[in-house]
């Protein structure tokens, strides 16, 4: 047992010695009294180790306390030995805990991109599509099926090569063969088109050139080329484009809802070339002029069979060319060969001269070469169309009464054109 003593002033000389021995004998009976007047107060026990540990881990700044009991001593290393060995286990635990969840994520992200594309290859598989479509011609499985890809690049070599067939014409002259051979290869690409789509799209033209100069062929060849080209439509001229060709499907439903059987088939061509011709005005009024130089070389344009975007093609199988050095001659001409047709004689219709007339005056044709007058411009034979249809309006009110001549007149397609060749 040790003395305590209180903190005293240690004297000078043999005194201060003397008074620093008493207050250590005061202190020492001091404590003794003390001790025994302390009443017996049960000691604290001893908490678990167990719990000591767990509020305290035993650290490297954890104080060291020596048990006196050797069994005690004994206990406290192996916990603690069994504590580090724990703690280590835990940090492990945890490590691995981290990695299973950092696995688990990965392994649940890829689970959800599998499922993704499983849901996504077991939807239907969407099969071509129309470019550009309106009314109920994007559902045409002919042109679903075309290769727009191949007939754009196919327009893209063929547009370049025809003004050297114009110029051919012009002079007189037959093409160059190699040239003839490169056009004919690439033209095939186009009429395989306007071959499938035979019978799908309404015209009245008797040959597959009123289905390729349908507004919904055209606008997809448009955008086929200028794809090819490098000129590509945007969203914005296609959405213009889709527009036009509604309106034109109005249009259409307007004139076909106009028609009985008195109609003249000569009407019903020309209100459809006319119609065309509108809507290729306004297709390029969309394009860019850069885009329509793609499409259209300004010197062929408007030529039949050289502008490949013109409606005048329909009317390839339609045209019927007169042509004398004076005017006098192509309205007799126009006579004899309409009194053929109507198996009628050439003086009925000299009853109705002032008809002719007025047909002569609207075709208005010039003199030409022989050279030039072998290029119609689709507008010209628009114009004789028109007059054509009200030419033969006239005859059939003069064939009065014969009804197997009226019924002929009805049925003619033909557009005759007047051409003066001059000297």
């Amino acid at each position: 047992m040790k003395n305590y003593t209180l903190p005293v002033v240690i004297g000078v000389g043999v005194g201060g010695l003397v008074v620093g021995v008493l207050v250590i004998l005061v202190g020492s009976a001091l404590f003794l009294t003390a001790r025994q007047s302390t009443p017996d107060v049960e000691a604290p026990r001893p908490q678990p180790v167990a719990n000591m540990v767990a509020d305290r881990p035993i650290t490297a700044e954890t104080p060291h306390i020596e048990p006196e009991d050797e069994t005690l001593r004994t206990r406290v290393r192996e916990l603690e030995a069994e504590t580090t060995r724990l703690q280590g286990e835990l940090t492990k635990a945890r490590a691995e805990a981290e990695t299973g969840k950092t696995e688990h994520q990965r392994v649940q992200g890829r689970l959800a991109e599998a499922e993704a594309e499983l849901a996504r290859l077991r939807q239907p598989v969407a099969g071509p599509t129309v470019p550009i479509s309106f009314g109920q011609w994007g559902e045409l499985k002919e042109l679903k099926d075309t290769d727009w890809k191949d007939v754009g690049s196919a327009l893209q070599t063929m547009v370049p090569l025809l003004p050297a067939f114009g110029a051919a014409m012009r002079e007189n002259k037959e093409p160059d063969p190699k040239l003839v051979k490169q056009m004919q290869d690439n033209n095939f690409k186009l009429v395989k088109v306007a071959v499938a789509l035979k019978g799908k799209l309404p015209s009245h033209a008797k040959t597959v050139n009123g289905e390729y100069t349908h507004p919904v062929t055209l606008v997809n060849l448009l955008h086929a080329q200028l794809a090819a080209a490098g000129m590509p439509l945007t969203d914005a001229q296609k959405q213009r484009l889709t527009e036009l060709g509604e309106e034109y499907e109005k249009r259409w439903a307007a004139l076909q809802a106009g028609y009985d059987d008195s109609t003249l088939e000569l009407r019903k061509l020309v209100d459809e070339v006319e119609l065309k011709q509108w809507f290729v005005d306004e297709m390029f009024k969309v394009t860019t002029p850069e885009q329509k130089a793609v499409a259209v070389d300004p010197s062929v344009e408007g030529v039949i069979s050289l502008d490949l975007y013109s409606p005048g093609l329909m009317l390839v199988q339609h045209i019927h060319p007169r042509r004398e050095t004076e005017r006098e001659k192509l309205k007799v001409a126009a006579k004899e060969g309409l009194a053929k047709e109507l198996k009628v004689e050439r003086a009925l219709l000299d009853g109705i001269e002032f008809a002719f007339d007025d047909w002569l005056n609207a075709c208005a044709p010039e003199p030409r070469t022989e050279a030039e007058i072998n290029l119609l411009h689709t507008r010209e034979v628009m114009r004789a169309g028109r007059a054509g249809v009200e030419l033969l309006a006239h005859v059939v009110q003069a064939l009065s009464g014969n009804a197997e001549a009226i019924a002929a007149a009805r049925k003619l397609n033909m557009v005759a054109v007047p051409q003066l060749q001059a000297p």
